[in-house]
Formats: C-alpha cells, sequence, structure tokens
C-alpha cells in the first residue's frame, strides 16, 4: 500500500488493502486492525467522506469497535480535522462510555484543544453521569492529571484535593499527586503534600514507612538537613506512637 500510495496510485493501493484483508486470518487481530487503520488513512487522505465511510462500517463489521473507532479517531486528530474529531468523539461517549473510562479522557483532551477552559468540567460532569461509581475515582483522578499536563495545574489540584477530602486513605492518589507536582516543579507544595499524607492516622506501618522513606528521598535531593533531619524525627515519632500503642494494649489485655 505505501509503495502504492508513494506513487499515487490511489486505486491500486485501495487494491491492495481489499486483498489483504480478505486474506489475513481471522485470529490475526492486530493485523488486520492494522490494514483496516492504513486504509482509513487512505481514503481521508485522498478518498471522499463515503469512501472513508465505506472503509469504516467494514472495519467496525470483523474488527473490535473500540478500537476501530480510536483509530479513526487517531486520524482525525492528526490530520488537525477538529470538527470530524469532535463529532466522533461525542459518537465514542454514547457507545462505550458506560464503561470505558479512556474515551471520557480523550474527549476532554479534545475539549482542552478546542474549547473554553470549563470544556473539561462538563464532559467530566457527563463522565460521572454514565460511568458506574466503582470507576468515579479513577477516572477523576485521570481528568486531574490531564489538566496539570495541559497547563492548568490548580484545576487539577482542586479535582484531587475534593477526592482525597472524601478518600483520604488512598495512598495510590497521594502518589499520583506528588508526582504531578513534582513534574510541575512546584517543591514547597510537594513539601506539603507529603506533610499532609504522612500525619494521616489509621494508615498501616508499612504504607506509613514507604511514604515517609519517599518522603526522605525528596528531601535530599530537593531539601537540606533541616529539612532530612524534620522528616527522621516525624518517623521516629510515628514509630514511637505505634510501639506505645501496642504497649498499652499488651497492658489491657494482661489486666
Amino acid at each position: 500500500m505505501a509503495f502504492f500510495v508513494a506513487q499515487t496510485e490511489f486505486d491500486k493501493a485501495r487494491a491492495v488493502a481489499a486483498r489483504a484483508v480478505k486474506t489475513i486470518l481471522y485470529t490475526e487481530e492486530r493485523e488486520k486492525l492494522n490494514v483496516y487503520t492504513a486504509w482509513l488513512n487512505l481514503e481521508h487522505a485522498h478518498g471522499s467522506e463515503r469512501s472513508l465511510r465505506e472503509v469504516f462500517v467494514k472495519a467496525v463489521q470483523v474488527n473490535d469497535s473500540f478500537k476501530v473507532h480510536s483509530a479513526l479517531l487517531d486520524i482525525y486528530e492528526a490530520a488537525g480535522a477538529l470538527r470530524d474529531a469532535g463529532e466522533l468523539h461525542d459518537r465514542c461517549c454514547k457507545l462505550f462510555g458506560r464503561e470505558n473510562v479512556t474515551v471520557w479522557v480523550r474527549a476532554a483532551a479534545h475539549a482542552l484543544r478546542t474549547k473554553a477552559a470549563s470544556g473539561t468540567k462538563q464532559v467530566l460532569a457527563r463522565a460521572l453521569q454514565a460511568l458506574p461509581r466503582a470507576k468515579h475515582l479513577n477516572v477523576i483522578a485521570k481528568f486531574a492529571q490531564l489538566e496539570f499536563k495541559s497547563g492548568h495545574a490548580e484545576r487539577g489540584r482542586t479535582l484531587l484535593d475534593e477526592l482525597l477530602a472524601t478518600k483520604p486513605k488512598r495512598v495510590d492518589i497521594w502518589g499520583i499527586y506528588i508526582d504531578l507536582e513534582l513534574a510541575h516543579g512546584d517543591v514547597a507544595r510537594t513539601r506539603r503534600l507529603f506533610e499532609r499524607v504522612t500525619a494521616l492516622s489509621g494508615l498501616s506501618v508499612q504504607k506509613m514507612k514507604s511514604l515517609f522513606a519517599r518522603h526522605l528521598e525528596f528531601e535530599t535531593e530537593h531539601g537540606d538537613a533541616r529539612t532530612q533531619a524534620a522528616v527522621k524525627d516525624r518517623a521516629r515519632a510515628f514509630i514511637e506512637r505505634k510501639l506505645a500503642a501496642r504497649a498499652s494494649a499488651a497492658d489491657a489485655d494482661n489486666e
């Protein structure tokens, strides 16, 4: 196909694609999808809306529908076809949005590229209505990451702070937050996050040990002797409280 496209012999390229999809074994799913993706690229670049639609319909019939929709989204976005991409994002959210977090994150990324700042809020509201509650935490965390990486750190912080207000013991979310602030280059905010999470009660000794170790590593790189000593002191105080609590429980059992 690539050879004929380079020679601008598009009909011959189409013929190669048509033969290929007929000869590929049904078990070779990735190869079949790759051929259809190349064919979709061909029709988008050198065909018509009708020919693109016809190939897309064929592709959906014999491939995973979500993967085909995603491939066409990639083509639209790479070509800067933002209107077509927006319409397809809406369709993907309707088709797959009750279970798939990725379609909402991609729709939000599109909104950031094409709409006002409020675009992601609207997409998130729709996502939370469509997705089961068990996936809400994941989609909110993904949106927060997207906001940070798109230059809207404050909106990302708001999402994560609200999330941690209801799920304060989710160490994985704290880890995401810390990683985002580190990447953002805000040492003071990162330090406050470490201080907040290591001040929580109810976390296991193993999790606290890991958090204090990571905090100390952070201070070794970004702090000084004073901040490093402060982490060690807080870790030591935590261990002392745990030992005292165990001793008190043991005394109560012996009475």
